[in-house]
């Protein structure tokens, strides 16, 4: 038996310059990040904000020498030139000092050593509490967690949302994912089925019409003040909507959902004691062809056009069994029309920015 392939100071940095490991065909993927072009923002004096370079963490390991971890295979059917040895797991990242006008961009994504921030780092920025939105559930137990609300994209497609989304792709104009805006908080009884297709968490109506309208036209009909914009003039995201606002949401499950799990809601009223309500599939109430949802909305601060391009990608990748209540038939018109503006690769140039490493 022939022992395991040591991984050295310079595979790990391979790692996460070159690593790629693709889900589907769809354009998601994750994609291991060059941490020593990375710019994270952190609150300096005077609350003025700083931009520092994130230092290379194999440089700060006093034991990056060399590690016994076995090569592992492709997890799918990626290259294999696009994989290394797993890295030495990295030591927890420190707590976020981020304020209410930074963000936390966390651009080194690993196999292994994931070094994204913790629920309670993000608690004041992306929420006033360590609570699921949808659920209104506590996360005392520590079943509330940190979830991306659009799942990470190769880099053809995050170029393609970075000029959508009205960004110039100048090193301090790049889309990262992994930002507050597309940060929220919830349950693992909701979590798990959102990232597995059996639900939407979708804006009201109202920020879909207002979000189409912005991609398609290129316009905000009331708007007064300057709109930034991009060569392409596509309006930037966080002049439409405006960054880490409390917005309202509302959870929409799909009929691939299990016909034998409810939804617990918790509310904690103001004089301190807890309400909870069981609400049952269908989800729906009131004679056929007038039915609504029985699920309450709830706030999230995660911009609507994270969550937009989230719901496309669900419903795009569906069975094509699967449906949606009737009552929101509009609203799914909304987010596949918004979806295929940012997806058409006739609208936009997805190479028109230069090839980097820094998503």
């Amino acid at each position: 038996m022939r022992p395991p392939k040591s991984v050295t100071l310079e595979n790990v940095r391979d790692a996460r310059r070159k690593t790629l490991r693709e889900r589907n065909s769809a354009g998601r993927a994750i994609t291991a990040q060059d941490i020593v072009d990375a710019v994270c923002v952190v609150p300096g004096r005077n609350g003025r904000a700083l931009k520092t370079t994130s230092p290379d963490r194999c440089e700060r390991s006093s034991s990056a020498e060399a590690s016994d971890e076995p090569n592992h295979p492709p997890s799918s059917d990626a290259e294999a030139d696009q994989y290394t040895g797993t890295p030495t797991p990295a030591k927890r990242t420190r707590r976020a000092t981020t304020g209410p006008g930074t963000y936390i961009t966390l651009p080194d994504r690993l196999v292994m050593g994931d070094p994204r921030p913790r629920a309670e780092d993000l608690v004041g920025i992306i929420a006033d509490e360590l609570r699921c939105g949808p659920s209104g559930q506590s996360g005392k137990n520590h079943t509330v967690q940190l979830s991306h609300v659009a799942d990470r994209a190769d880099r053809e497609m995050v170029r393609r949302m970075e000029i959508v989304w009205g960004l110039s792709g100048k090193p301090d104009q790049r889309l990262h994912l992994d930002q507050s805006s597309n940060m929220i908080f919830l349950c693992v009884e909701i979590h798990t089925p959102f990232d597995r297709g059996l639900c939407l968490i979708l804006p009201t109506r109202r920020d879909l019409a207002i979000l189409h309208m912005a991609l398609q036209n290129k316009t905000l009909p009331g708007r007064r003040r300057k709109l930034r914009r991009n060569e392409q003039g596509y309006i930037h995201y966080e002049d439409v909507f405006e960054r880490l606002q409390d917005r309202k949401y509302r959870l929409i499950p799909l009929s691939n959902w299990s016909e034998e799990t409810g939804i617990q809601h918790v509310t904690r009223r103001r004089d301190g004691t807890v309400k909870f309500e069981l609400y049952t599939p269908p989800f729906l109430q009131g004679p056929k062809g007038k039915e609504r949802s029985t699920l309450p909305l709830f706030t999230l601060r995660c911009s609507p056009y994270f969550a937009a391009w989230k719901a496309y990608c669900t419903l795009d990748e569906a069975e094509p069994d699967v449906t949606w209540p009737d009552c929101f038939d509009e609203d799914v018109k909304l987010v596949r029309r918004i979806g295929a503006l940012i997806k058409d690769s006739s609208n936009v140039n997805a190479n028109v920015f230069a090839p980097t490493d820094s998503h």
